[in-house]
């Protein structure tokens, strides 16, 4: 698989949303929530056409699903970003060009982070895996962003806390994404 720059942006987004079960459908569901834009929404559809893939589009009130049925493909994603809480950003991507890594970061932040509204001027990528939150830490300073990192407690029984890597509004520049 070519790592281009709108694929990886597509990858952001599965990392941030996506999931790929280990039933015997071969489907992998991106699952895009409330704040998903359609431009989100024809990348995901493009990916699965230029892999000569069928999928589905799910809509439900405020979020989305985007199925792609290809058992190699879940496979692979399986393989490549494993799951849940130890869900991880490949070897394929922490050794790309810093473009390709930079347009990962983008598919992330447009996928599962948030801007922080507060007196920081700040926005982030959050996730439940130390090892994936890790990984993007490790990623821009690879780009020379100098981000902050903390962690958040589970805001419910049975929750996982939460890891946020969050950097500060002039990067956007230094990463390409205005």
């Amino acid at each position: 698989l070519l790592i281009t720059e709108r694929v990886a942006v597509v990858l952001g987004l599965f990392i941030a949303d996506g999931h790929a079960p280990k039933d015997d459908t071969g489907t992998s569901i991106w699952h895009l929530s409330s704040g998903y834009k359609e431009r989100h929404v024809q990348l995901v559809c493009d990916f699965a056409k230029d892999l000569g893939l069928s999928y589905k589009v799910r809509r439900s009130g405020k979020s989305i699903d985007i199925l792609i049925y290809s058992t190699q493909l879940a496979k692979a994603l399986r393989h490549y970003f494993y799951a849940g809480s130890v869900k991880c950003v490949p070897d394929l991507i922490l050794t790309s060009n810093n473009r390709v890594k930079s347009a990962f970061l983008f598919g992330w932040y447009e996928g599962d982070g948030k801007h922080l509204e507060d007196v920081t001027k700040a926005f982030g990528i959050s996730t439940s895996s130390n090892y994936a939150a890790l990984s993007a830490y490790d990623i821009y300073l690879s780009l020379k962003v100098y981000p902050g990192f903390r962690v958040e407690p589970p805001s419910k029984k049975g929750v996982l806390e939460t890891y946020v890597v969050e950097c500060r509004n002039w990067d956007v520049k230094r990463l390409g994404w205005d």
